[in-house]
């Protein structure tokens, strides 16, 4: 898997390459077998079991299936929520043969109670002749993409003290971005990028910003509650190649329904954050509810589009935002 295969991802229909299957975030097939004539023919073909339910003892018992699989040259390959990758041979189109599973091995009881929204895992991504996940506990991972032995790992998040990880990485280049969860638990969200061919952190930009950051005047409580701000993310950005500038969706303010404690917008909140994907920088940003009171998050896909604003060919970040209103920052 190699950047140039990333940025024409079109050209491979049969394959899902990446997250939303491109970069752009359109999740949008070419193929056309199924159609609006052929739909009401679907039927199972076959099905494979995944693991994911634990014995007593841990407070969530299951971890849920919220992962979009990746697709390579009919290898399929997906996690169950804690993290456990399958690699699924289901080239047949009649049955999925568990080529090898990844464990990841975390203390299930304990990454569980201390994770603020259940057990989640959204996906991996393919680097080379790699997998890249990552695990509640706040892990990333290579995984060798033919016997699913692990190559590296290395800890990005901290669960002691509410930060996880759940969502599919973003790779750029030799760059995977991976950002931590738990905006309910007190943290102070931040985005990640780490080097893949050393296993070793490029850079860390926090989405609340600190002492002497742009945004953090914004936080008027004169009490420093922006060290405990929130702004988590657990959805893959997007990218646009052009610009090399990933868009980042970001969480919810904390504490999430008592603005009355952090009086002011509250930056970068509720907000897209455009960010080289080599620096870390963050190029701008734009708040879609300042202050929210109402948990509303903007962590969803910023899908990139081309069209006409006033007859003049534009390309734009698009958001459905939860305040109601469809923007383009």
């Amino acid at each position: 898997m190699t950047h140039e295969r990333a940025l024409n991802a079109a050209k491979e229909p049969q394959n899902w390459l990446m997250y939303y299957g491109n970069y752009e975030g359109h999740r949008y097939s070419q193929l056309n077998q199924i159609n609006a004539d052929s739909v009401k023919n679907l039927k199972v073909a076959f099905s494979v079991a995944l693991s994911g339910l634990e014995s007593a003892g841990t407070r969530n018992r299951s971890g849920n299936l919220e992962a979009t699989p990746i697709v390579e040259d009919g290898i399929m390959y997906v996690p169950n929520g804690w993290g456990n990758v399958y690699a699924i041979d289901v080239s047949s189109g009649k049955r999925g043969a568990i080529r090898w599973i990844f464990d990841p091995e975390t203390n299930k009881a304990w990454a569980s109670d201390v994770a603020c929204c259940g057990v989640n895992n959204r996906g991996v991504a393919l680097w080379k002749d790699k997998v890249i996940s990552i695990s509640l506990d706040g892990r990333l991972f290579a995984i060798n993409k033919a016997t699913g032995e692990k190559v590296w790992e290395r800890k990005i998040a901290d669960p002691a003290i509410g930060e996880t990880l759940t969502h599919a990485p973003l790779i750029v280049r030799d760059i995977a971005i991976v950002g931590t969860a738990g905006g309910e638990f007190g943290i102070r969200g931040f985005i990640e990028g780490t080097d893949l061919n050393t296993g070793q952190r490029l850079w860390r930009t926090y989405t609340i910003p600190g002492t002497g950051e742009a945004g953090n005047d914004t936080w008027k409580d004169g009490q420093d509650r922006w060290k405990h701000g929130g702004g988590s993310i657990w959805e893959t950005g997007t990218y646009d190649s052009e610009s090399d500038t990933f868009y980042q969706g970001i969480g919810n303010a904390g504490p999430d329904y008592d603005p009355e404690y952090r009086p002011g917008d509250n930056k970068w909140a509720a907000s897209a954050l455009a960010i080289n994907p080599t620096t870390g920088a963050i190029k701008w940003g734009f708040q879609y509810t300042p202050n929210d009171p109402y948990d509303f998050d903007e962590i969803s896909e910023h899908p990139i589009i081309n069209t006409k604003i006033n007859g003049e060919d534009r390309k734009l970040v698009v958001h459905v935002a939860r305040n109601g209103f469809l923007l383009r920052p």
